[in-house]
């Protein structure tokens, strides 16, 4: 597997970091993350291109976290490339299928390819298998939608991807092991956000998980500076890093 970070910040706009989105290669085939805004010309400034994706997860609905679809969507329609696959299938809690819906109604042929249509597939079971890998999804502590990632390839490589969540069990089941935990690490201690992921909630995760390698991303402005991994406070330190926009992580 390996992993692009196209956006490893939050809702508040700053120079150097997008809104979550990341693209996950594994074994031939390209996956999207969310897709906060500017997914998409983080995609190109990283040397990639849209007909590469065929599928997309979302790890639940704020706008940091699924803003780009509709450009996405708009892009793939008005892009000159022959696709590479049938379809964009795209991968959610079953309630977002208001949101493609609403689109559709909003945007009708702007967005509809019929060379290469967007199909909608609710995450309804804790365990799909795919081609490639193997996704297993966790309720995570955010919003009722809100979705915690497990992918594993069939050579037993895994990445787990917090979404946004507070610490919960569920969080520590779906990183047990992991080779690495992608976490939202969004707020200072001094300033807990319910819903949301601190320092020392990291350090937790880590301690009862024991992830191979720890990544830190979703970083508001308040949280991110200099001393962030000497706040977690982690035993192996070189085990844990902080996401920059455009970094590409082999697994």
């Amino acid at each position: 597997m390996e992993l692009t970070i196209l956006g490893s910040g939050s809702a508040i706009p700053v120079a150097d970091r997008n809104p979550a989105a990341y693209l996950l290669d594994v074994e031939g085939e390209t996956i999207l993350i969310d897709s906060g805004t500017g997914a998409c010309r983080q995609i190109a400034k990283a040397g990639r291109e849209l007909k590469e994706i065929n599928k997309v997860f979302y790890s639940h609905f704020h706008i940091d976290h699924i803003g780009e679809l509709p450009s996405l969507l708009f892009a793939i329609k008005n892009s000159d490339f022959e696709a590479t696959n049938t379809s964009l299938k795209i991968y959610a809690h079953k309630n977002f299928k208001k949101f493609i819906d609403n689109y559709s109604e909003l945007y009708g042929d702007w967005i509809k390819n019929p060379d290469y249509p967007y199909e909608f597939h609710p995450l309804v079971k804790p365990k799909i298998e795919f081609n490639s890998f193997t996704l297993f999804t966790f309720p995570a502590n955010h919003n009722p939608e809100s979705l915690i990632f497990r992918f594993e390839t069939k050579d037993g490589k895994s990445l787990v991807y917090t979404g946004d969540t507070d610490f919960c069990q569920e969080l520590i089941n779906a990183a047990q092991d992991t080779d690495l935990l992608l976490t939202e690490c969004s707020f200072p201690d001094s300033y807990e956000v319910k819903g949301h992921m601190s320092p020392k909630k990291v350090k937790q995760v880590i301690e009862l998980a024991q992830p191979k390698q720890t990544l830190l991303t979703h970083l508001y402005p308040q949280n991110d500076n200099s001393s962030l991994i000497e706040r977690v406070g982690c035993a192996d330190e070189h085990k844990l890093s902080v996401a920059k926009d455009l970094d590409i992580i082999k697994i």
